[in-house]
């Protein structure tokens, strides 16, 4: 039998470990090869043909002007999450785009209860002040009259369940791969692409459909550490997962239940940790 572990961050990215026993074979991945393998799967956003150095100058600006604020336009990236999940799909999967995304067109059109943690982030000023500076569609979606919803009350997404179901449609009868296939070439390469390259541009955005063509989610291995006799998998320095390991690796070297729990020596092991990965392992 084969055991599967499955961790999933929602953040773009995915990580997962394949264990087997001897003799099966992954077919899915080399076609000989065991699936006595970690596989790292990125589906972090890629930015856009135009995102150049030279670009940014040009604008006046010395460095990338991610969000918060009313320039956060220039640094949208291609949404990688879809592609990802196609992926897995056409590697691991048995279900077809139109059954797996039954479930989420039901619950885009009827709804789900709005939960604490989403209701906390929409209290922060920030989202407000984005919402603000790119309408429409937060205020309308998300909020009831510009105040935030009740937790349980229903969030409701129209707009989301007719992407789906435009992927959905997309469907081709007794080929599942072939309809994975049409299913991404919906949303990077027609209908859904378009509207997404329109909204960028009418708030002075810089993506195109080429930007959006030619992005693929990315297989590979993760990078590898250890902490007492433990192996840390994690993602490679496109995601902050070194960090972590390095965090660890610091740590290894110090008595950590003398410290105590949130000690301020643990805290200042963390800071070390993010310090090394700006320096040394910068996202590409």
């Amino acid at each position: 039998a084969v055991s599967i572990r499955c961790f999933v961050f929602f953040f773009g990215v995915f990580f997962f470990f394949f264990q087997a026993e001897d003799g099966i074979r992954d077919r899915l991945v080399t076609g000989v090869q065991t699936c006595a393998l970690p596989i790292s799967l990125s589906g972090q956003g890629t930015a856009p043909g135009k995102a150049t150095a030279e670009f940014y100058k040009s604008q006046g600006f010395n460095r990338i002007p991610t969000g918060p604020g009313k320039d956060a336009h220039l640094s949208f990236t291609v949404p990688g999450i879809v592609a990802a999940y196609i992926s897995l799909l056409e590697r691991y999967g048995s279900m077809t785009i139109y059954e797996v995304l039954a479930p989420a067109i039901d619950y885009a059109e009827n709804g789900i209860p709005n939960y604490e943690y989403m209701l906390n982030r929409l209290e922060n000023a920030n989202t407000a002040t984005q919402f603000d500076n790119y309408p429409p569609g937060g205020w309308d979606v998300f909020y009831d009259n510009r105040e935030v919803p009740e937790p349980g009350s229903t969030l409701v997404q129209p707009g989301l369940a007719n992407t789906l179901k435009a992927m959905s449609s997309a469907a081709v009868a007794g080929d599942r791969l072939a309809g994975l296939k049409a299913a991404r070439d919906v949303f990077y390469k027609g209908s859904v692409a378009k509207t997404i390259v329109d909204s960028s541009e009418s708030v002075g955005g810089i993506l195109s459909m080429d930007d959006l063509a030619s992005y693929e989610a990315l297989f590979g291995q993760p990078v590898s550490s250890t902490f007492e006799g433990h192996e840390i998998l994690g993602h490679d320095t496109w995601t902050q997962a070194p960090m972590v390991q390095q965090t660890l690796n610091l740590l290894e070297h110090f008595d950590l239940k003398a410290m105590g729990h949130n000690s301020p020596d643990r805290s200042e092991e963390r800071r070390v940790g993010k310090e090394g990965r700006s320096r040394w392992s910068p996202y590409p």
